[in-house]
């Protein structure tokens, strides 16, 4: 009888894992600048509080073995605001592990959120340093919140946007 009751238990347990798969959403959203002399920065808005890594990718690289970060910037105390992180030295909070390649001109990056042991996962960004072209000091380059939390999979992906700093403050981010 015991034995039954724990497979039981252990049963009930995986499945409820099972069904609960995937990191909670953050509201956190991470677009990009560049600072006065052109250099590309991060530019996380943190709502909650509740963004604590981010992991950057060379895509190229990505795809061509296991996606696993080129670096990764943490806070142990993230702030509920919007910070800037330069991105070949971390700051303001985050440091920087790993080493952030020299961007190259027909690179293609990709940024990822994530909170404290992947238990939050926010919006993140994908960039070239041709997109940082249009971008000017102050402003933020950001893909819109999806309109649909589940698109089809030939759903035109969004466009992005660029708005001044003081406005990269999603809608779902008061």
């Amino acid at each position: 009888m015991r034995r039954s009751t724990l497979l039981a238990a252990v049963v009930v347990c995986g499945m409820s894992l099972m069904t609960a798969c995937g990191p909670r959403i953050s509201r956190g959203v991470v677009g990009m600048s560049v600072d006065d002399a052109g250099t590309p920065v991060i530019v996380l808005q943190n709502c909650g509080g509740d963004i604590a890594q981010l992991e950057f990718y060379d895509q190229i690289r990505r795809e061509e073995t296991a996606p696993t970060p080129v670096a990764t910037y943490v806070n142990s105390r993230p702030d509920k605001s919007v910070v800037q992180i330069p991105i070949r030295t971390g700051g303001n909070g985050w440091q920087v592990t790993g080493e952030v390649p020299a961007l190259r001109a027909d690179g293609k990056y990709v940024i990822q959120a994530w909170g404290k042991r992947h238990e939050w996962h926010g919006r993140g960004t994908k960039f070239t340093l041709g997109d940082l072209k249009t971008v000017e000091p102050g402003q933020v380059r950001h893909d819109p919140p999806p309109a649909d939390p589940t698109p089809s999979y030939d759903a035109i992906p969004p466009k992005f946007r660029v708005t001044p700093l003081s406005e990269f403050i999603t809608d779902e981010c008061p």
